[in-house]
């Protein structure tokens, strides 16, 4: 006779099999966290993924078949535009209503509203977790949403539960008014309103379709399967102490190279690409006050077209304190330490800013 043991988890594998049909992308600059994503979803249960660490190869892929794109932002085409709205806009994108996940380590206010008016599906912040990552992909999954197209917008509708965009007035027309203005086609519907003409689609359900109507997606990332997940995470943790070693080697090489010569621009270039990805990196390994450091030094970097005398001392500062973090792997969250780390930095650059 079978043990329950045995039978749950048969009926764990079947559901998780339910994933293996989808297509999908995933977009970063950083290897490192497009391979570990990959590692993450193959651990959920998809088998079809594809990465792209550059704008030509994010662009060969969606010309392929795809269901679903997990990306970094910014990710620029090489005409210029953003990947995003490349996907959302351009004659040439093959899906227009794909699902977007934006996984990144820009996570201001002001860096949601964006991804959100560029057509982004679904918003999640560096540093992640399975648990994290899991939720977005339950949303585009069980809730999609009808995909709007207008002259100023393409994606999918940014009203979740019947509200407006947030910071938004309420502009809709009551819906006795919108049907006199209802044009049907295809499977939307076009609306002549503002002004202006406004193709509403249906949602696009081929993630559901592809996981069957039947079992819903939050039942497929059980708690089994997002601790199973996690911990592809955490095992490459010991991985990731010898990469940020060498990021912060990188950081101290740059540092001698501005020593002796600020007018060039590549290695202030680079200190940003570096401290960037260490921002969404770190704090996915536990290392949340190396992560807050980073980002000190990503703002301060990006603050600043070309270094001067004072950027040294600054750059300095931060790249001690990261060698501190990361030698006595100064983990977990302790929220006050890290506080006190980020506001003596702060502190730094806003006396150097003023004097």
């Amino acid at each position: 006779m079978l043990s329950q043991d045995f039978m749950k988890q048969v009926a764990t594998r079947k559901k998780r099999q339910r994933l293996a049909k989808i297509q999908v992308l995933v977009v970063d600059q950083d290897v490192r966290i497009a391979t570990l994503v990959r590692d993450v979803l193959e651990s959920f249960g998809f088998r079809h993924i594809k990465l792209a660490t550059n704008s030509a190869g994010a662009a060969e892929a969606v010309a392929g078949a795809l269901d679903l794109i997990i990306s970094e932002w910014p990710m620029t085409m090489p005409s210029g535009e953003d990947f995003v709205r490349y996907v959302r806009r351009n004659d040439k994108s093959p899906r227009r209503d794909i699902p977007i996940v934006m996984l990144t380590a820009r996570a201001e206010q002001a860096d949601v509203e964006t991804a959100r008016d560029a057509g982004v599906t679904e918003f999640l912040a560096k540093p992640f977790t399975a648990k994290m990552l899991s939720n977005r992909l339950v949303q585009v999954i069980d809730n999609p949403r009808s995909f709007i197209l207008t002259r100023d917008f393409a994606g999918p509708d940014r009203r979740r539960k019947g509200e407006p965009p947030l910071g938004e007035a309420d502009r809709r027309l009551p819906e006795e008014v919108l049907q006199q203005h209802a044009t049907p086609k295809g499977d939307g519907v076009i609306y002549n309103i503002h002004n202006q003409q406004v193709l509403v689609k249906n949602p696009n359900r081929k993630l559901k379709e592809a996981i069957g109507s039947d079992l819903s997606a939050e039942k497929i990332f059980d708690p089994d399967n997002i601790r199973q997940a996690q911990q592809v995470i955490m095992n490459m943790k010991d991985d990731y102490t010898s990469w940020v070693q060498a990021d912060v080697g990188k950081m101290d090489a740059i540092y001698v190279a501005l020593s002796s010569d600020m007018d060039s621009a590549e290695p202030w270039a680079i200190l940003s690409r570096t401290a960037f990805a260490m921002m969404g990196q770190a704090g996915t390994f536990g290392y949340h006050m190396a992560s807050a450091v980073a980002k000190s030094l990503y703002n301060y970097v990006e603050s600043k077209p070309k270094p001067d005398a004072t950027s040294l001392v600054i750059l300095r500062k931060h790249i001690d304190t990261l060698y501190v973090i990361f030698s006595q792997e100064m983990t977990g969250g302790d929220e006050a330490l890290g506080q006190e780390v980020v506001d003596t930095l702060r502190s730094l650059i806003e006396k150097y800013q003023s004097s």
